[in-house]
């Protein structure tokens, strides 16, 4: 089943059903030329059903293209990055999806989550090293963080914790773990 529909004057969205003989499973394929950000933001809202609360700062136009069939994890993340590259992003709070521009993430309700777990959108870690200062790192991984995200060393349990999009943690993650671990001192035993 095939159908395409119109939202607004300039986009175009194709709505391809696949379905699987062992599960069925429901894609998309977006094209959105020129469009109103607000109409993507329903259309996502719509196919994941999600409840969104939309910031009134949230404006703008966006061209989002998708060459392959997208599941409706594959949507939320494609989402999630146009939201990323027209400075607003996503935060889900007890079940409500909220958008908002990227410079109030930070101060906003975002989860924290505990060191390990994955999530995807704007969310706070705390990381704890054990064999370096915490504040000798920060010098280090400040300049890899982008302005809007937030990051500071807490010295008495010797953590970071920083506030940014998960995939940008995740990346900051894995640096900070290896200078913690390049940090541990060697013994040898004669």
């Amino acid at each position: 089943m095939k159908k395409i529909i119109k939202i607004g004057a300039a986009c175009v969205l194709g709505v391809a059903v696949s379905i699987n003989a062992a599960w069925a499973e429901q894609t998309w394929t977006v094209n959105f030329k020129d469009s109103d950000i607000q109409e993507v933001v329903k259309f996502v809202a719509d196919v994941t059903g999600r409840t969104m609360v939309v910031d009134q700062r949230v404006r703008g136009r966006v061209k989002v293209i998708s060459a392959k069939p997208l599941n409706e994890g594959e949507l939320l993340q494609l989402f999630r990055t146009v939201l990323e590259m027209n400075d607003f992003t996503m935060i889900d709070v007890e079940g409500i999806t909220r958008i908002i521009p990227l410079k109030d993430a930070r101060s906003s309700p975002i989860p924290i989550l505990p060191q390990g777990a994955k999530d995807k959108g704007y969310i706070t870690k705390v990381i704890q090293l054990k064999n370096i200062a915490a504040a000798k790192v920060l010098p280090v991984i400040r300049p890899l963080i982008p302005q809007h995200a937030h990051l500071a060393a807490y010295d008495p349990s010797n953590s970071i914790v920083i506030a940014d999009e998960a995939e940008n943690i995740d990346r900051i993650i894995e640096l900070i773990e290896r200078i913690d671990k390049s940090a541990m001192p060697i013994t040898d035993i004669v």
